[in-house]
């Protein structure tokens, strides 16, 4: 069972547009995004480039900010303009018996590059897969609402799964967050190789690696 923690804390992927944020400090619920930004009207949009969801942007904290900085660059109407930023997501209000979707919450902006866009980027959102020094094989599963699933294959021909959220940490970082049956929370953080579709966990000959699987 030892391995198996172990062998939690490994990962793959491709992420090739957000190439320029930075490793911070943040709180727990908050991470990096990078997408495409728009605002019309009265309303902004944000297309997050690792899930490929669309998120209408909460008018709290840098929202202001974010807004005047992309009136600034004189965008053309409904033109789409990539930035990186720090936020988080928060449940909207539904104003009927359908779950509500989540808005994006600015915390602070990172910056705009009217160069950028999300055509060149992998999703990160798919399954990857690991082989053990036992040949067994973990697989892990990201998916577009920041949930994850991650299952250990045993010598038994069993599977044992552990579900829990993640997180950009920056464009070259992820975090796993899971909590056990007591409570206790636990962060992994996998680093992210943009040349090879592999994510990373620890370093030299103790690192590990999940590789996208393409179905």
């Amino acid at each position: 069972m030892k391995q198996f923690y172990v062998l939690w804390a490994i990962g793959a992927l491709m992420l090739t547009a957000c190439n320029n944020g930075e490793q911070r400090a943040l709180p727990s619920d908050v991470h990096y995004f990078c997408g495409e930004f728009v605002q019309q009207a009265d309303s902004a949009v944000f297309y997050d480039c690792a899930t490929g969801v669309r998120y209408p942007v909460s008018r709290q904290d840098a929202y202001p900010e974010t807004v005047r900085k992309y009136l600034a660059l004189k965008p053309t109407p409904g033109q789409r303009v990539f930035l990186e930023l720090n936020g988080a997501l928060s449940p909207r209000p539904s104003q009927t018996t359908a779950p509500s979707s989540d808005s994006l919450v600015i915390e602070s902006l990172i910056g705009f590059d009217p160069e950028g866009s999300c055509q060149s980027a992998q999703l990160l959102v798919g399954l990857y897969e690991a082989q053990g020094p036992d040949s067994l094989k973990t697989v892990l599963q990201l998916k577009p609402n920041y949930t994850f699933v991650l299952t250990r294959h045993t010598s038994d021909s069993t599977q044992v799964s552990q579900e829990g959220t993640w997180g950009l940490t920056s464009a070259t970082g992820i975090e796993l967050n899971r909590q056990d049956e007591q409570g206790i929370e636990s962060h992994t953080r996998l680093r992210i190789d943009p040349q090879q579709a592999i994510l990373w966990h620890g370093e030299g000959s103790r690192s590990r690696s999940f590789k996208k699987i393409y179905i």
